[in-house]
């Protein structure tokens, strides 16, 4: 059986993951009415918004985690946007930052963490 503890934390994880695929959903919508009020477009941003996502749980890798997320997304973005057919624009910004950003916290808390355990080691 669950502690208290772990519960709370496992609401706190659903939480988290309910706000990414709330901005996920809010950008797919914002994403139709900008590119034309088409369902291929609305289609498209929740591709790119769940792709964008996933690939930022690449910033779990301490310290570099965040280049690599930058680096690949540098070559994979421009061929994922012409795939779907939507231009460069702040719907799409909004979710490159958004998603850069937390793979940015990923990269520094995954980083404290093994200096942190480290430490004992020198």
């Amino acid at each position: 059986m669950e502690s208290s503890s772990d519960l709370r934390e496992g609401l706190r994880r659903a939480r988290v993951t309910t706000s990414f695929s709330k901005l996920i959903i809010i950008m797919s919508l914002v994403g139709y009415f900008v590119y034309g009020k088409t369902f291929d477009h609305l289609l498209g941003m929740l591709l790119v918004g769940m792709i964008l996502y996933l690939i930022s749980f690449i910033g779990i890798i301490p310290f570099v985690g965040v280049g690599i997320y930058w680096g690949g997304l540098k070559f994979l973005l421009p061929k994922l946007l012409l795939l779907t057919g939507i231009p460069w624009s702040w719907p799409v910004g909004i979710l490159y930052w958004s998603y850069f950003v937390t793979a940015l916290m990923f990269t520094i808390i995954s980083s404290i963490h093994i200096i942190v355990r480290a430490k004992g080691v020198f």
